[in-house]
């Protein structure tokens, strides 16, 4: 089975990107593609407790204990496959490059087992983020109607095009009170 899409989904803490990737995974799943969703958030990482899922490892086992990414991967509502980034100090590491290109040689082993692979990212751009950019089909940059909001969403999508990114950048606008806000947002 070939791999659908590697979709990123950005933007600021609170504007509801886990919710989201959750909800976009399972409706994907509805419509008979296989997921996975790939927490990124790393230490901070809370598509498990979304899920009602307790993982027993996370990507930190990979980096560490040289899990693969089939030991750590569990199924989550739906069946959808939860990829977890761990939640705590303890699973807080470093991702120096070496890390980095091990994570991403883990995550491209599911392109031959799932049909879409979602990334919920943390806030802001780390180079774990930029790497992911390089190699996602596209991104959906999930904003509000706050200022800070709409001022963090432009800087990411001002940085992918400073990272030469080429591909599709889709806005979701979240939290609003009617369609005029969104549009207006």
């Amino acid at each position: 089975q070939q791999q659908h899409g590697l979709i990123m989904l950005m933007g600021k803490g609170g504007v509801g990107k886990t919710s989201f990737v959750v909800t976009l995974g399972i409706s994907l799943k509805n419509l008979g593609y296989e997921v996975a969703i790939f927490d990124a958030d790393i230490g901070l990482a809370n598509v498990d407790i979304m899920t009602g899922i307790s993982p027993k490892w996370n990507i930190t086992n990979i980096i560490e204990d040289d899990k693969s990414i089939f030991d750590i991967m569990v199924d989550g509502p739906s069946d959808i496959k939860i990829i977890s980034g761990g939640s705590g100090i303890k699973d807080l590491i470093v991702m120096d490059e070496s890390s980095i290109a091990k994570l991403i040689d883990e995550i491209e082993k599911l392109e031959y087992y799932v049909d879409y692979i979602l990334i919920d990212t943390g806030a802001g751009i780390s180079n774990l983020v930029i790497d992911f950019i390089k190699t996602s089909d596209e991104t959906i940059i999930i904003l509000t109607p706050d200022p800070t909001s709409l001022t963090d969403s432009y800087a990411v999508i001002k940085a992918l095009t400073l990272f030469g990114y080429d591909r599709n950048i889709n806005i979701v606008v979240n939290m609003v009170k009617n369609s005029v806000e969104a549009r207006n947002t």
